[in-house]
């Protein structure tokens, strides 16, 4: 997968978690999935399509991440994942994949975006949008990890 489908959405993801959930991320090092299961029990999927790209993102994050982004997000203490805390992720999905396509658009990858879905639970399967790699990019957090998975590709890549 090239880095021009890679690098926007670790921009997107940092400036997002930044500003949205005033929540700093690290980037760690991306490798490629090698099953279809999510990472942490909260995730969110959005499928993304375009005359000359299409994919999905989807972002992951371990229960100690999303109940300390949300209780920053929300200003409030959240102990617990629920339908407000499913909420906010497919929230953050939105705002990610619309950042990322603002810096893809810019050179000449355009794309829509589906209404992102939300998934309650680890390890479950997940059917991604184009065929080709799966690219990870590991977040740390003070709060606890995230994954974001993308899967863009040229769409004569079917």
């Amino acid at each position: 997968m090239k880095a021009e489908y890679i690098n926007p959405f670790i921009n997107a993801v940092m400036s997002t978690m930044d500003t949205m959930a005033l929540t700093p991320s690290t980037p760690g090092r991306p490798y490629l999935k090698s099953d279809r299961k999510t990472y942490g029990p909260a995730t969110g999927v959005i499928g993304m399509e375009g005359p000359n790209i299409r994919g999905s993102m989807a972002i992951s994050f371990d229960e100690p991440c999303i109940l300390g982004v949300c209780s920053r997000m929300f200003m409030q203490d959240v102990t617990t994942i629920d339908d407000n805390t499913l909420d906010a992720v497919g929230e953050l999905t939105n705002v990610i994949a619309g950042v990322a396509k603002s810096e893809m658009s810019e050179r000449g990858l355009l794309f829509d975006m589906a209404i992102p879905i939300m998934i309650f639970g680890r390890g479950i399967e997940i059917e991604q949008f184009a065929r080709g790699p799966v690219v990870v990019i590991p977040f740390k957090t003070e709060f606890g990890n995230f994954v974001v998975e993308s899967n863009v590709s040229p769409t004569d890549d079917r």
